[in-house]
Formats: structure tokens, C-alpha cells, sequence
């Protein structure tokens, strides 16, 4: 309850200290509780914002040595994040972002996913977006790297689309679409592709390009018909309302 005091200003370090204390009080009290790991970590990340950077790294040893199995100990410089941002620290959270990605050989692209996400439930889209394009350039092989190339492709395009960059928008659902044609994030991506696409050619003043655009723009939602012709596609019992969405999203591009 005192980490999560932020107003009036004036007394909220004297609450992060009662903070800290209690934190302290209550792992002395249950070294064997299920909550010591948690009660540790944030303690010591209000010792971070208070810049007692001597009492946080002695906590944060602390609790690697106490609880190594606990998943706070493991995932720890994650977790501080996760921690900072649900006591409305986003600033200081933001910081630790940042570190990781001034300094992005020391963690794995799958990490950077995880904090990518974590920005994303947090509304720090554009701080996200970093994330994901840090973790494609540490993921190299479509195939082991999948899941985080997949999912970082879609999110990112997800990202943009919502703020109407839709040159980024076809940049990053081409490459998903190329990489993983049936992926699982295909048709929702071939929809905001193809709105990119009509977006992008109705402000080209080439003709020729805009064609070009439009027409990729219809390309785009046909693939989508593969998805209600396979008699095996989970899609397939939606084909009817798929095939109407389909011609509506044309009528709009048209």
C-alpha cells in the first residue's frame, strides 16, 4: 500500500521508505513465504528510485541467493520491470528498457519479445515496437527463431497500423506473409495489409504506382479465399461471412 502512494508529492518518499521497511520487516518475519521473492524484489527496486544503489544490489543479491529457483531470481531484471510499471513507475521502468536495449547483446531476442508485450499491455506502443525490431535483428533462422520472428513481424504491423504509418504497416506484413504464408496471424494481417496498400496509393500521384497499390491492395484480400476453400482450414465454417468481408473490403478499396 505505501509503494503505491503518489500523491501529495511531498510525501511520497517517506512512504517508499515505510515501503522498503515493511518489505524488509516481512521477509525477516517469513523467510519461507511464497511472497519473500516478491517482497524482495520490490524493495529493491524502490531503493532504485530512491538511487540507493548500494541497498538495491545488495537486495537484489539478496534475493538470488535466497530464492535462486524463485521466478522472480530467474527472471529478475524483467520482473523488476514488470513491477515498476504496475506501481505506476513507468519512467523508471522506462529506463531499464532502455538499458536493455543501449546494451542488446546481453539479452536473447525471446527476452526482448517478452518486454516487448509487456509494453504493449502498458500502452507503450512505440517503446514496444523498439523491442520487436531489437529481437528481429537478434533472430536469424525462420525456422528455430519462428515464433519470435512471427510474433514480432505481427505486432510490429499491429503497432503501426494503429498509428496509421501504413508504409511500415505493408513493410512488416509482407515480409510475415512472405516468411510464414499460412501463419496464424495470415488473415487479420491480409485485411490491415490491403487497407495499407489503399491508404499508401490513394496519396501516390504516379499513376502507374497507384494502380500498382490498389491492385495489390485486391491481391491481398483474395488471399484471404484460400482460408474458405481448404476443407481442412478451421476458417472454413466461417466462409460465408469471411466471402462478405472479403467483397466489402474490396468495395472499399475500389
Amino acid at each position: 500500500a505505501c509503494s503505491q502512494v503518489k500523491e501529495p508529492e511531498r510525501v511520497v518518499k517517506n512512504f517508499q521508505l515505510a515501503a522498503i521497511k515493511f518489505f524488509g520487516e516481512f521477509v525477516e518475519k517469513y523467510p519461507q513465504s511464497k511472497m519473500s521473492p516478491g517482497a524482495l524484489l520490490r524493495k529493491g527496486i524502490l531503493e532504485m528510485v530512491l538511487e540507493d544503489s548500494k541497498g538495491a544490489t545488495k537486495t537484489f543479491e539478496a534475493l538470488g541467493r535466497q530464492y535462486p529457483d524463485s521466478e522472480e531470481a530467474r527472471s529478475m531484471h524483467f520482473l523488476r520491470i514488470e513491477a515498476l510499471m504496475e506501481m505506476g513507475m513507468a519512467t523508471e521502468a522506462k529506463k531499464s528498457v532502455m538499458g536493455m536495449l543501449d546494451h542488446p547483446d546481453a539479452y536473447s531476442a525471446r527476452q526482448f519479445v517478452h518486454v516487448a508485450g509487456m509494453m504493449l499491455e502498458h500502452k507503450q506502443n512505440e517503446l514496444a515496437a523498439k523491442l520487436y525490431a531489437q529481437a528481429l535483428q537478434l533472430a536469424s533462422d525462420p525456422v528455430v527463431d519462428r515464433s519470435v520472428i512471427e510474433n514480432s513481424l505481427f505486432a510490429m504491423g499491429k503497432i503501426y497500423y494503429a498509428d496509421e504509418k501504413y508504409s511500415d504497416v505493408i513493410e512488416s506484413f509482407k515480409v510475415l506473409l512472405e516468411k510464414y504464408p499460412l501463419s496464424g496471424y495470415t488473415l487479420e494481417a491480409c485485411f490491415m495489409l490491403a487497407h495499407a496498400y489503399a491508404e499508401v496509393g490513394a496519396k501516390t500521384e504516379d499513376k502507374g504506382a497507384r494502380f500498382d497499390l490498389f491492385n495489390e491492395a485486391i491481391k491481398t484480400l483474395n488471399k484471404v479465399n484460400k482460408f474458405t476453400r481448404d476443407i481442412n482450414s478451421p476458417m472454413k465454417d466461417k466462409a460465408d461471412e469471411l466471402k462478405a468481408k472479403i467483397a466489402w473490403e474490396s468495395v472499399k478499396v475500389y
